[in-house]
């Protein structure tokens, strides 16, 4: 099998991403072609969309059949589960064990294949790819084919150099317009640049926009809507649980603040508020909406659903900035480079007063504990074991998360396994959190 990979950042995919990648399937013969958006791209910087956005924008134009034709396109989450950075060689070994048979091959932009050796282990990469790249000029080819004589002469190297040349857009400069022009007029800059559907979600979606909601008055009259609101939206056994939720949330709050670590009450009041604010709706019917992409995984987690769709209800019915949407988003299966708000409402979730499980309420009293003893000692070091602390009690719930799922024989989404993995190594010199992944792992 030929086995193709097209991988990039995605901000927003565009229509050069899809013409390269439709030419790449059909010049180098592919049997599969695996579209795989990165996480943390290591030679690009700024801000991006999340990856649930970029994710939800290219399955929009590869689930297209009126795009793809036929041609055997689908979109890898490969790199987006993944702690660290994004580097090719990572995903290159792991394809290879998933589809060991396979011959594979990679694009490479034609800026980024006169370095290709400089890249982390990038001289096994040409050992292991054939690859294949597009001349952006037209007296470009010679220098080319200079570079894969070379490659192939040194690590025998296969290298398809296209004879078409790329359409050359800039994800940087649409999202600039967006985030500059009115709706009007960015839908009509846009309009050569991005598929309708991909247009539509970020216009509906108000990506790129950049808006960070920190006026106090602003985010007072969000939280006073969204609680007069919640007893229309949820049953009262739910809205019991979402206020208990945000007792507990704000009681963390308050107490990181005390020791001068600034978190912004009012967001995380609004986190807690909507985490669970499409619990008691259609899911399915929510996703069709905002046009949200579940990968395979979502769906094996059916219960953890409503926190995607929580997400982009709080962001488009409330106006939620990417803090509370990422909040929201991760409440319950956890993330990668979790932030401490995202862990004051996931932990909150977990062990709130109304939850009577022995398990949550055993993290609860390691949280009252924490809270105690990071008052008896001074205050240098107070906050320093807060947040230790504190990550070690989330690890511990992801843990005990882990442990139950498969011992219930449920399925474990990977997101909270990435989660408990990327914690313990963030404090892998610390033998408490080292024994939380004998324990659980």
């Amino acid at each position: 099998m030929n086995l193709g990979i097209f991988g990039g950042t995605f901000n927003p995919v565009h229509k050069g991403h899809i013409t390269a990648s439709l030419k790449f399937y059909d010049d180098a013969k592919l049997d599969k072609l695996l579209i795989i958006p990165d996480r943390i791209p290591p030679h690009k910087e700024g801000l991006v969309a999340n990856s649930r956005d970029r994710l939800n924008m290219l399955c929009l134009v590869y689930n297209d059949t009126d795009i793809t034709q036929g041609r055997n396109i689908s979109v890898s989450e490969t790199e987006l589960n993944r702690s660290g950075k994004s580097y090719t060689i990572v995903t290159l070994r792991e394809l290879k064990i998933q589809f060991p048979d396979a011959k594979l091959f990679l694009y490479v932009g034609s800026d980024m294949f006169y370095t290709l050796e400089n890249w982390v282990e990038g001289t096994e990469i040409l050992r292991m790819c054939t690859v294949y790249t597009a001349a952006r000029e037209s007296d470009e080819q010679e220098k080319m084919q200079l570079y894969a004589d070379s490659y192939s002469k040194k690590y025998g190297t296969e290298c398809i150099i296209a004879d078409f040349s790329p359409i050359v857009l800039s994800s940087t400069e649409i999202r600039s317009w967006v985030s500059a022009q009115s709706k009007e007029n960015c839908s009509d800059f846009t309009k050569n640049l991005l598929t309708d559907s991909v247009k539509s979600y970020i216009m509906e979606n108000g990506l790129y926009l950049g808006k960070d909601i920190t006026n106090k008055n602003e985010l007072d009259d969000l939280c006073r809507k969204v609680r007069e609101q919640l007893p229309e939206l949820v049953n009262k056994e739910r809205l019991s649980h979402i206020l208990a939720v945000t007792e507990t949330a704000l009681m963390l709050a308050d107490f990181f603040t005390s020791l001068g670590i600034t978190v912004s009450h009012k967001k995380i009041e609004l986190s807690a508020l909507l985490h669970d604010v499409t619990k008691c709706m259609n899911q399915e019917e929510l996703c069709e909406k905002y046009k949200i992409y579940l990968s395979p995984c979502d769906i094996a987690s059916p219960a953890t659903i409503h926190a995607i769709t929580g997400a982009y209800y709080a962001r488009v019915v409330y106006g939620a900035d990417s803090e509370i949407f990422s909040a929201v988003l991760r409440h319950t299966v956890g993330g990668i480079d979790m932030t401490l708000p995202e862990k004051i409402i996931f932990l909150s979730d977990y062990c709130e007063p109304t939850r009577n499980y022995e398990e949550c309420k055993a993290s609860r009293l390691a949280v009252l504990e924490m809270m105690k003893t990071a008052k008896s000692i001074s205050f240098e070091n107070a906050q320093d074991y807060a947040l230790i602390t504190f990550d070690l009690i989330v690890a511990d719930i992801l843990g005990k998360t882990i442990s139950h799922l498969k011992n219930t024989g449920c399925f474990v989404h990977p997101a909270t396994i990435s989660s408990f993995n990327d914690i313990i190594e963030k404090h892998r010199d610390n033998r408490d959190f080292a024994n939380l992944a004998k324990k659980y792992l």
